[in-house]
C-alpha cells in the first residue's frame, strides 16, 4: 500500500513510512537515484523561457535533515550521530553530493533563485539541538547556499517550527528569504 519515490520511501496518506535504510547493514547496498537522470530535469528549460518575465525559483526539497530521516527513520536518525557517527556522515555527505549535484543542474538555468526546503523545527523550538544541528548540517547548508550565492542566486528555505535559534547561521550562510 502507498506509493514508493524514488529513495524507496514509501508514502502513505501523506507521510513517509517504511525506510529503506532502516539498518546499517542496508546502509551498503542502497542504491541512491541519479542526479543526473534527464526525466528530473525534463521541461524545465522550456519552462523557463516561457515565463521569463517572472522571478523565478528552483527548488531543492527536503534539503537534508527531512530526506536523511526518511531514509533512516526519524528516530534512528537522531540517535546515529550518538551510536554510529562515522556511518552519519557517510549518509549525510553522499546526500550532499546528490543535492549538490541537482543544484549545479539548476545553476546552468536561468532561475532567480533556489528555493529550500527542510522541516527543522517544532512548535517550541528545534528538532536537535543548535550546537547539534550547528555540527551536523550546518556545513552542508554553507555549502549549498555558498555554492548558489556565488553563482548569483538568492537563496529561499522554507522549514515548518521554530527555527529562530539558527536563523542568525542561515542568514550567515547565505540566506535571501525565511518561510516558515
Amino acid at each position: 500500500r502507498g506509493r514508493v519515490d524514488e529513495w524507496g520511501v514509501t508514502w502513505i496518506e501523506g507521510r513517509a513510512a517504511n525506510p529503506p535504510i532502516e539498518t546499517w547493514d542496508e546502509w551498503k547496498s542502497y542504491p541512491f537515484p541519479d542526479a543526473h537522470a534527464p526525466s528530473r530535469f525534463a521541461g524545465v528549460d522550456a519552462s523557463i523561457n516561457a515565463n521569463r518575465q517572472l522571478y523565478l525559483l528552483g527548488l531543492i526539497w527536503n534539503t537534508t535533515f527531512e530526506r536523511m530521516w526518511m531514509l533512516r527513520g526519524f528516530e534512528n536518525l537522531l540517535v546515529d550521530p550518538y551510536e554510529n557517527r562515522r556511518m552519519f556522515f557517510e549518509l549525510r555527505d553522499r546526500y550532499l553530493e546528490f543535492s549538490l549535484a541537482i543544484l549545479d543542474r539548476w545553476l546552468e538555468t536561468e532561475v532567480d533563485s533556489i528555493y529550500y526546503g527542510d522541516d527543522l523545527g517544532t512548535q517550541i523550538g528545534l528538532v536537535m539541538s543548535p550546537e547539534m544541528w550547528r555540527q551536523l548540517y550546518l556545513p552542508m547548508y554553507r555549502e549549498l547556499f555558498g555554492r548558489a550565492r556565488a553563482a548569483g542566486k538568492h537563496v529561499f528555505f522554507h522549514s515548518c517550527g521554530d527555527v529562530t535559534p539558527i536563523i542568525p547561521d542561515m542568514l550567515d550562510c547565505g540566506l535571501n528569504v525565511l518561510n516558515p
